[in-house]
């Protein structure tokens, strides 16, 4: 973080002393930055004394989409500083939460063009056309769904994991994708007049994790040993095949942090004085107290971009209980952090 402060006329120790309170501030902006390309992060400050005596204090900071500016007037110069600190930071959250909008927009339409890519590159298939090729190519093109859907499924088994609905290492990743790749090209053979989009892979990603946590918890009850051998015909070890292909698509999951989920002004302080994994652990253990439904859809808004009536049609619910449960992991999300306070 490069900061500029040009004050004419201003005595050095006057300047100085700003000086020392802005490279204070440097941690800060950049904690609230740091997804930003270094390039813009360059604050500039021009410090002018007006004939009154009172200082006029500018603040800007170039940020994507717009130039963020801050301008103060007043006669106590460290208060100004301060002011002038705070207000940036609430423009900041604001200008970060319209980029997380529109980052998120981009990436839907960038998935639904991926899908549109595997579907379209179906027309012309003939029925003499050899079926593991078909289905290689409809794999193959949807690499750019697959990062994004592997993160949110990995997501998933680990609240699920955390509140108990299924042992460690009981599920993995990979096998959901693959099993979600399967059932949608299935899904796409044999309904090719219906629209096959987004949001059906990650409908069939809930189903799915959904389908694992009730049969667990089935076998459970009934004391079914979870090691049974399965047969060489058991259709489970059909999706195997596709795990190696499609690894290469795969990518590590991405930090999860309190302003991805909460991307808006009035995301608490404390949030500010934890580090990336302190964040994670606090997101990860207190949304694993809710119900799965509920923090599916949290992750499937905040994350993903769906909106909630896409999300009702994904869980099989209704849009208003989709919204309450939204709401309400936010709620518990804002209550860990005031807690830390």
């Amino acid at each position: 973080m490069q900061i500029i402060l040009n004050a004419p006329g201003i005595h050095h120790r006057t300047k100085d002393g700003v000086d020392k309170e802005l490279e204070e501030f440097v941690p800060r902006l950049k904690q609230v930055l740091f997804r930003f390309r270094p390039e813009e992060k360059r604050l500039r400050v021009h410090l002018v004394q007006q004939k009154d005596g009172a200082y006029r204090l500018t603040i800007s900071l170039r940020m994507p989409g717009k130039n963020l500016i801050v301008e103060r007037t007043g006669r106590t110069l460290m208060a100004l500083v301060t002011d002038a600190k705070q207000a940036l930071l609430e423009q900041i959250k604001v200008q970060s939460a319209v980029v997380r909008k529109e980052h998120l927009r981009a990436k839907s339409v960038q998935q639904v063009q991926a899908i549109q890519d595997a579907v379209g590159g179906a027309t012309g298939w003939g029925e003499t056309a050899d079926e593991g090729e078909m289905r290689d190519r409809f794999v193959s093109r949807l690499g750019l769904v697959l990062q994004e859907l592997y993160s949110h499924v990995r997501r998933l088994i680990r609240f699920a994991q955390l509140a108990g609905d299924i042992p460690v290492n009981h599920l993995r990743p990979g096998e959901v994708v693959d099993d979600i790749l399967v059932r949608g090209y299935e899904l796409f053979r044999s309904r090719p007049e219906e629209e096959f989009s987004p949001a059906t892979m990650y409908r069939l990603a809930d189903e799915i994790i959904r389908d694992e946590i009730r049969n667990y918890q089935d076998k459970e009850e009934s004391g079914i040993s979870l090691e049974e051998e399965l047969s060489h015909q058991d259709p489970r070890w059909q999706v195997s095949d596709l795990g190696e292909e499609v690894l290469a698509f795969y990518q590590v999951e991405d930090v999860l942090l309190y302003g991805d989920v909460m991307p808006d002004a009035h995301l608490p302080d404390p949030a500010s004085a934890l580090d990336e994994k302190e964040q994670m652990n606090g997101i990860f253990q207190t949304l694993s107290a809710t119900h799965s439904p509920a923090r599916s859809a949290f992750l499937l808004e905040r994350m993903e971009g769906f909106e909630p009536y896409e999300i009702a049609w994904m869980q099989d619910r209704s849009e208003e209980d989709v919204k309450k449960d939204i709401e309400q992991c936010e709620k518990i999300l804002r209550e860990r952090l005031s807690s830390t306070d």
